[in-house]
């Protein structure tokens, strides 16, 4: 039983580390609304919104515009 459950759970987890992997992969490499180009060195100030269609990049002069158009 223990070896089962075991064998189930490293398949599982291998699934999931594919699925990760392949997100990763398909990650953008610009901003998603003006295309700049994403910078490693500014990684901290860029917004990355996950959903089930894919990932959104933000780089931070468009969220300043976003945050300022909504208040």
């Amino acid at each position: 039983m223990k070896r089962r459950r075991l064998k189930e759970l490293r398949k599982d987890t291998r699934r999931r580390m594919r699925h990760v992997e392949e997100s990763i992969a398909n990650m953008p490499n610009e901003c998603s609304l003006c295309s700049k180009e994403f910078n490693n060195e500014e990684a901290d100030a860029w917004t990355i919104k996950m959903s089930l269609d894919g990932a959104t990049l933000i780089c931070p002069d468009c969220r300043e515009d976003i945050n300022e158009s909504e208040d």
